[in-house]
């Protein structure tokens, strides 16, 4: 015999699973019902109902598993329609502890959260609770010694999903008010550690410097600018502009002789060439000091 729970939770021992299951698949039983529980001693009053071989789409493919309002002695003081969070948990019973946990949120529209009439509500929950494959695997870890342990928690409080694991995975042999004081300040250590992960100053977030330029992309630039027609055309710019000029100043030297003007043109045009090597000097030392150029600027 299971005694009520008073605390909005119920641990629900499902024995001679196996027999259970058969009666589901032959349609002789196709659902079973938990243990009343209770939100409180003046609370409302609630149980859960296990299709084992499945119900409607889930049927004959998974659990499904159900909540249900039931009409309770103090109703009329309570407040309709129920809203609160129910969480379903399917133990698994070896060290893992890879439990099954999956939650749903009442509609309020629903009549199955309404100040129940009868007996019972109709009951509302997760059609697919459990895929019916990993149940009938040999050695799973949610049937041991024929029995199964689900655990039905109604969240007054709202809990954060990511904190149900850590609620659901402790020992629940502990008095229930030390399970909350445990929830509690798991929660508050939680909250603390994100707010210290999270910035909250203008000296707390994050800072880019800007970093200096990849000398060798730099490099490659300058190389493919270099080889490139724009280049090649204005180096020849360069020549006809500076041809221009000799031919301009062989035109005005009307007092050279022939072999004065040859001679200063084979010089002008030795002092053109000069000027173009020391033009690529001066581009090839451009490219070869980037980096050092790069690495003098300081950050």
């Amino acid at each position: 015999m299971q005694y009520a729970s008073y605390d909005g939770t119920l641990i629900w021992k499902i024995t001679n699973f196996h027999e259970k299951m058969m009666d589901a698949q032959s349609e002789r039983q196709t659902s079973i019902y938990s243990p009343p529980f209770y939100s409180s001693f003046t609370g409302y009053k609630m149980r859960a109902r296990l299709y084992l071989n499945g119900d409607g789409n889930a049927r004959r493919t998974h659990m499904s598993l159900f909540f249900v309002l039931m009409r309770g002695p103090n109703d009329a003081i309570l407040k309709f329609p129920f809203n609160y969070k129910v969480t379903f948990c399917l133990y698994d019973q070896t060290p893992q502890q890879q439990h099954i946990i999956d939650s749903f949120r009442p509609d309020i529209k629903s009549n199955s959260f309404q100040r129940p009439r009868s007996e019972m509500n109709i009951a509302s929950g997760i059609p697919k609770f459990f895929p019916l494959t990993m149940i009938q695997q040999e050695g799973n870890p949610y049937v041991r010694e024929d029995t199964m342990f689900i655990k039905v928690m109604v969240d007054f409080d709202d809990m954060p999903r990511t904190l149900l694991p850590y609620a659901l995975s402790l020992n629940p042999g502990l008095p229930i008010h030390i399970q909350q004081l445990m929830i509690k300040q798991e929660t508050e250590r939680r909250a603390q550690q994100q707010s210290q992960q999270t910035p909250t100053s203008l000296g707390n977030r994050p800072t880019t410097l800007a970093m200096p330029p990849n000398n060798e992309i730099l490099r490659c630039e300058l190389a493919n600018y270099y080889q490139s027609k724009q280049h090649r055309d204005s180096i020849i710019n360069v020549i006809r502009k500076m041809k221009l000029q000799l031919r301009n100043t062989q035109m005005t030297s009307n007092q050279m002789d022939t072999a004065s003007l040859r001679t200063t043109t084979i010089t002008d045009d030795s002092v053109a060439v000069n000027q173009l090597k020391e033009l690529h000097k001066t581009i090839n030392t451009l490219s070869n000091s980037t980096g050092t150029l790069s690495e003098d600027v300081k950050f």
